[in-house]
């Protein structure tokens, strides 16, 4: 503590995947704030391979609060380490069973992703049971609005997901009214109360099904289609002025109001579409987003069973975490292209690898030599195995197809081994 200083409401934050400890002294934003006095940075963890959480004292009168905190780990490393009991909490030493535990997190809540990344998420049954409250970020959704949070699925504590407090995609998850929450805490009692948000740019999200319609509507025609569409528009845009009538009290927020979020999913099997971006010029100045109000899509040609279970996945059960809807949309399709069996199948680099290296690598972090140092790492990796105890006879014969058969089988019973993080790809 700081003579000097003298801070009324201090903030305690955990960094996230977008600022989380990069470079070579591996420094995260939250550094410099805290350095700065700004915020108090917690929640580090230095050794990925034995995590362990310190808690934060508080206490005020017969309230002890224990502030548990975990910065964002990548969430297959995470998984892993909490399977192995790789990760333990350090508990107080004096009236242990009288402290109020409460831990901060920042993961995927719900499985995303596809192909081999099956375990790109934390279950609520992994997490230490000694926990009172758990505040989930990283999820986009909010799940508070209701004033209380949800049992956790396996585990005794609460868990509490506030959600974005602004939309940062066109998605189902995203178009929930966004709140924020004051937590009271009595002895081991306490109460939630969510407060919304009400300078929030609104977002309305409505699916039209084109076919519910073409007994009113020539859809062939392109003007038809379009005219029809906009009327659909224009309802989503009264539906939200009557549903946010509160009076902006700043101009930006006179302004976040006046330009709402609209997007339109449209099924249009059976038809063609029209151009989106020729579409939203009709609606410049009434929405913020007017080339991107179209999304169109179309059934998949499956089963109708199958058909209706993709749907029921890719439509209805958004979960509103980050917003990878494209994401999870690429990995399938580069799934389904590397498929096993196939001629294109990847032999040494593991698809969860290839994705962990171009999403989170490449594509967020912008690191542009994350895809060949994972290649490069893998190729090091095989190297050092053939080395080893488990390659003797591998030289063995002439046939080409028996050493790669050799290969293949020597990767396949090793641990579960991922891609290095982006940023720090080459000193693993």
């Amino acid at each position: 503590e700081g003579s000097n200083y003298n801070v009324q409401l201090p903030v305690f934050s955990i960094h996230g995947n977008h600022d989380d400890p990069a470079g070579d002294g591996g420094l995260a934003a939250l550094d410099l704030m805290s350095t700065a006095n700004l915020v108090n940075y917690f929640g580090r963890a230095n050794d990925i391979a034995s995590v362990r959480l310190y808690p934060i004292l508080i206490q005020k009168g017969i309230t002890k609060l224990a502030l548990y905190g975990l910065g964002h780990i990548r969430d297959e490393r995470l998984h892993r380490a909490l399977e192995r009991k790789e990760v333990s909490v350090a508990r107080p030493s004096k009236d242990t069973d009288q402290w109020f535990n409460l831990l901060a997190l920042h993961q995927n809540r719900h499985e995303r992703g596809a192909g081999d990344g099956k375990k790109g998420y934390i279950k609520e049954s992994q997490l230490p049971s000694c926990m009172d409250i758990v505040v989930w970020g990283h999820e986009h959704k909010c799940e508070i609005g209701s004033g209380a949070g949800t049992e956790a699925v396996g585990n005794n504590f609460v868990v509490l997901q506030p959600g974005s407090t602004v939309a940062t995609s066109l998605v189902e998850g995203e178009a929930e009214d966004k709140h924020v929450g004051l937590l009271e805490v009595r002895g081991d009692q306490w109460k939630f109360t969510a407060l919304p948000l009400e300078t929030v740019r609104p977002f309305i999200l409505k699916d039209v099904v084109l076919q519910d319609y073409e007994q009113e509507y020539d859809f062939n025609d392109e003007p038809t289609l379009m005219a029809f569409l906009e009327e659909k528009v224009e309802a989503a845009i009264l539906e939200l002025r009557e549903r946010h009538t509160t009076t902006a009290l700043t101009k930006a927020a006179e302004n976040r109001a006046k330009f709402p979020l609209v997007r339109l999913r449209v099924d249009y099997s059976g038809y063609s579409t029209c151009n989106p971006q020729r579409f939203g010029q009709r609606f410049v100045d009434k929405v913020a987003n007017p080339s991107d109000i179209l999304l169109f899509t179309r059934k998949a040609r499956k089963k109708a069973e199958a058909a209706a279970a993709a749907e029921a996945r890719d439509e209805g059960a958004y979960d509103g975490g980050e917003p990878d809807d494209a994401r999870t949309q690429i990995q399938s399709f580069v799934g389904e292209f590397l498929q096993k069996g196939s001629k294109e199948q990847l032999r040494l680099l593991a698809e969860h690898e290839l994705n962990t290296a171009v999403f989170e690598g490449y594509v967020e972090k912008e690191n542009k030599s994350a895809i060949s140092a994972a290649v490069d790492e893998k190729l090091r990796q095989v190297r050092e195995l053939l080395n080893g105890e488990r390659a003797k006879g591998f030289d063995e014969g002439p046939d080409r197809k028996a050493k790669e058969t050799f290969i293949e089988d020597m990767l396949a019973k090793q641990p579960h081994r991922t891609a290095p993080a982006a940023g720090a790809a080459s000193s693993s």
